[in-house]
């Protein structure tokens, strides 16, 4: 990095880098940036995917919770829409009801169910048609997959 350089009989000395140098150093981080972009963009899918289904599963949990504590004195449920979960109050959900608790879910992640999951008061258990059955919710966002099963008793697997 020093050069050493005489004009006459003095020295002088120049210090600090070449063109080529400073064209070399710039050329690696591209190349490091270029092959660590697809695993960030991979690990941010992922921390999303994770995120979703701690969500949906919290939501799960919530509504089964508050039918065990017979909150209002009624079933509780929740309603798994394109735009979110909702949490509501008694047999049926009923989208216009002040009592219904709506929590966004992520554009980019599909979540599938069959019907409205409704837990019994008291007991948590899920009521027909997952009655003495398993209810099953699907989770996907393209690249991952997942199956959140509640059984007859209202635990909730994932």
């Amino acid at each position: 990095m020093k050069s050493r350089r005489t004009f006459g009989t003095k020295e002088s000395f120049q210090k600090g880098f070449t063109l080529v140098e400073i064209l070399v150093v710039v050329g690696l981080f591209g190349i490091i940036l270029g092959l660590s972009l697809p695993v960030g963009v991979d690990f941010y899918r992922s921390y999303l995917f994770r995120s979703e289904k701690s969500m949906l599963v919290s939501v799960l949990q919530k509504a089964r919770s508050e039918a065990m504590n017979n909150i209002d004195e009624t079933t509780h449920g929740v309603h798994i829409d394109d735009k979110g979960y909702t949490i509501f109050r008694g047999e049926f959900f009923n989208e216009g009801s002040i009592s219904n608790e709506f929590i966004a879910k992520n554009p980019s992640i599909a979540v599938s169910t069959s019907t409205d999951i409704i837990f019994e008061q008291l007991t948590g258990d899920p009521v027909p048609p997952f009655g003495g059955g398993e209810a099953t919710t699907t989770i996907t966002d393209g690249i991952h997959t997942e199956v959140i099963t509640i059984n007859n008793e209202g635990r909730i697997n994932y």
